[in-house]
């Protein structure tokens, strides 16, 4: 089944692992092609049992398979499994099956040549998978036990959490060091992530794996994984309930699915029995069903409704492997206990129980006093100060203690730097050795710890726009420096900083001295800074380059500029009163102003022209059309006009083309099918000169 990810992600929290057999576990299998599929109420010794349910799911599903007596099914749950087991089961578990049969049809036994017929072909697709390595089927020993820990390795490969494995060493179990080495990074991700829980203590890596175990986890890994073994899979909303059917709402609209009495139903997890069936079901529970080749159900599970909890978490506690979670919501405080099988999910990526805190923001699925599914945002918060001092430690950690402005006036606060920490000075990348006291930093925290520093010298300079004057006492000055400085780049959004204005700064703007009141919000300024406070500032109307060609002029209180951009679209302008007009570098009025005219202009903030720049002779054309073809060789591009003649165009000298918000300067970086504006000079008789193409879209747009 297509799941989302906050629900998918079910590595369910086990004791052991399991898998079924090969001959007298595995008997009976119909050659090496797919297995059919089992009557999931079909074992005669599973009734009752703790794992009863993932046996039935998976033998509905064709990867699990009992033993035939004269007397019934029986799919031995307590019996151990062999490693040439493991292997067939995981490789089923994945979907490989029709794989696997066509790798043994052809002779592949993956390098291990002793293996029997009905386990060659998984071998060869775990192999090449990189379930199992080359170095293990060399000395596989298949007749063995499959041992806790090889289990969890091949299970994590599977999953495609090898990167993870690599990385990881720690895992809470006492007996952690009887794990081999090539398997504890395995067994540290099988345990942080809930796969693999051992007892509470210890992991017990050399204890062979039950049928019961496997199937249980089997479960969790075809929650997780799209697979072949979805095709028969139904998911939905109970919208009314019949006699042996049950109709469920899903994605592609509402169905009927009949469900004969030999069914396996669960019902929170509980079994019911035959004489109930679906009666049980009430619109609105959630059902997830498995169907045979003929469309009738042969497993389904259903849980009651669930409700999300939205808030904050207050409180997180453990005890064995009971983990409990407190929430305050909006309403109360609520408190939850994970669910073997929950999700977690911090920042939308997978997530252990050790990721989560105090303070972050958190969702909760549950169902009664049980999360089925957590997503966890990290909290994130910025500290700005004064350095008082920095502790070198080693490795390239730091200890740094900042003076920090409160409401209560200035405190104290120590804060780690840890190692690789992203830290930039003065727009510099560099570490913690570089900060001096009195440096001004701020810090990126998540979750309360560093993972970000900004530091700026106690005396410096910064450029920037001036986004608002706060009068008050201070007067704050609120900048955004994201335009204005080199480390902009490295943030993730928008840089703004507050500077307080020191009573004798000097103020100019325009060259002129000024108060504080002529300063306007949109200016271009740079600000002289010792520690948070501005003692000089220089300001300038900020430009915004806006350039086109004229269309048309608007005289009425206020005039108008009517501008075809670059783009191809065309924008109005309101002009100043008191515009600067100038054409060929003389000062003229804005009546010399004439349609067609190339003309750069000077917007406030505000979207007011206070300066146009035109350009009398040697104006600037468009052509406007549709790419048909680019010569590579004679550097020419031929467009299509709306009146379906074709133009060529050459390039020339400093040509650029404009496109997904790049500069190039190829005709090369024009295709076929574009519809695109040239901008340029026209002569009659020859190919129109273009110096820059702007790509507006494609012809099918």
């Amino acid at each position: 089944m297509a799941r989302s990810l906050l629900l998918a992600l079910v590595l369910s929290g086990l004791g052991a692992l399991g898998i079924p057999g090969a001959p007298g576990g595995v008997g009976g299998r119909p050659g090496l092609g797919a297995p059919a599929v089992a009557r999931a109420a079909g074992f005669r010794d599973v009734e009752g049992h703790w794992a009863g349910q993932a046996i039935a799911r998976m033998a509905a599903k064709g990867v699990v398979q009992g033993v035939r007596r004269a007397d019934g099914d029986y799919f031995e749950p307590g019996r151990p499994v062999t490693r040439y087991e493991a292997v067939v089961m995981v490789v089923r578990s994945l979907g490989l099956e029709d794989e696997a049969r066509a790798r043994a049809e052809s002779g592949e036994s993956g390098g291990v040549a002793s293996a029997p017929a009905w386990a060659r072909g998984h071998l060869a697709v775990a192999g090449e998978r990189g379930i199992v390595t080359a170095a293990e089927r060399a000395a596989f020993r298949g007749q063995d036990g499959a041992q806790r820990m090889q289990v969890a390795g091949w299970l994590v490969r599977a999953l495609g959490l090898e990167a993870e494995a690599r990385r990881a060493t720690a895992a809470p179990f006492a007996d952690l060091q009887l794990v081999g080495p090539e398997w504890r990074g395995y067994v540290a991700v099988a345990a942080d992530t809930g796969l693999m829980v051992g007892d509470g203590r210890r992991f017990r890596p050399f204890d062979t794996v039950t049928r019961a175990e496997l199937a249980v986890l089997l479960t969790r890994v075809d929650r997780l994984l799209d697979n072949g073994l979805d095709a028969r899979d139904v998911t939905g909303t109970v919208t009314a309930v019949g006699a042996g059917e049950v109709t469920l709402a899903g994605a592609g609209g509402e169905r009927v699915l009949p469900v004969g009495t030999g069914a396996f139903v669960f019902f929170d997890g509980a079994y019911v029995r035959p004489e109930v069936g679906v009666s049980i079901l009430a619109p609105g529970d959630r059902v997830e069903a498995v169907r045979d080749e003929t469309g009738g159900v042969v497993y389904l599970e259903a849980r009651s409704q669930v409700r999300e909890l939205e808030g904050q978490v207050t409180a997180l506690l453990r005890s064995g492997e009971e983990r409990v979670l407190r929430v305050r919501t909006a309403a109360e405080e609520s408190e939850v206990r994970l669910a073997a099988d929950a999700a977690i999910l911090l920042n939308g990526l997978p997530a252990g129980w050790s990721a989560l805190r105090q303070g972050q923001g958190v969702r909760v699925l549950a169902q009664g006093r049980s999360a089925l599914a957590v997503r966890a945002e990290s909290r994130t918060e910025e500290v700005r100060g004064s350095v008082r001092s920095v502790v070198l430690l080693a490795r390239g950690a730091a200890t740094v203690v900042l003076a920090v402005r409160g409401g209560s006036g200035e405190e104290e606060r120590t804060y780690e730097l840890p190692a690789g920490l992203a830290l930039t000075r003065n727009g510099e990348l560099v570490t913690a050795a570089a900060l001096a006291v009195k440096d001004v930093l701020t810090l990126t925290l998540r979750d309360g710890a560093v993972v970000r520093g900004r530091a700026e010298a106690e005396k410096r300079t910064v450029t920037g726009i001036l986004k608002e004057v706060r009068y008050g006492d201070p007067t704050v000055l609120v900048l955004d420096l994201s335009e204005g400085t080199r480390w902009a780049a490295q943030d993730e959004k928008r840089f703004e900083a507050a500077y307080a204005l020191a009573p004798t700064a000097r103020l100019r703007r325009e060259g002129l001295e000024v108060g504080v009141t002529a300063l306007r919000a949109g200016d271009a300024v740079e600000a002289d800074l010792e520690g948070d406070t501005v003692v000089a500032l220089r300001a300038a109307l900020r430009t915004a380059g806006i350039g086109g060609t004229l269309v048309s002029i608007t005289i009425a209180q206020p005039a108008t500029l009517t501008v075809r951009l670059l783009t191809g679209q065309e924008a109005v302008y309101r002009v100043s009163r008191d515009v600067d007009v100038r054409v060929g570098g003389a000062q003229v009025s804005l009546f010399s102003l004439k349609p067609g005219m190339r003309v750069e202009l000077a917007v406030t903030a505000g979207g007011e022209v206070v300066a146009v720049r035109a350009t009398e002779g040697g104006l600037r054309d468009d052509v406007r059309g549709t790419v048909r073809f680019v010569d590579a060789r004679e550097n020419r591009v031929v467009l299509e006009l709306a009146d379906g003649s074709l133009r060529q165009l050459r390039p020339a000298t400093g040509f650029l083309v404009y496109r997904d918000g790049r500069l190039q300067e190829r005709v090369t970086a024009l295709r076929a099918g574009d519809v695109a504006l040239a901008v340029g000079r026209d002569t009659p008789g020859e190919p129109f000169v273009a110096e820059i193409v702007v790509v507006l879209g494609s012809a099918g747009q």
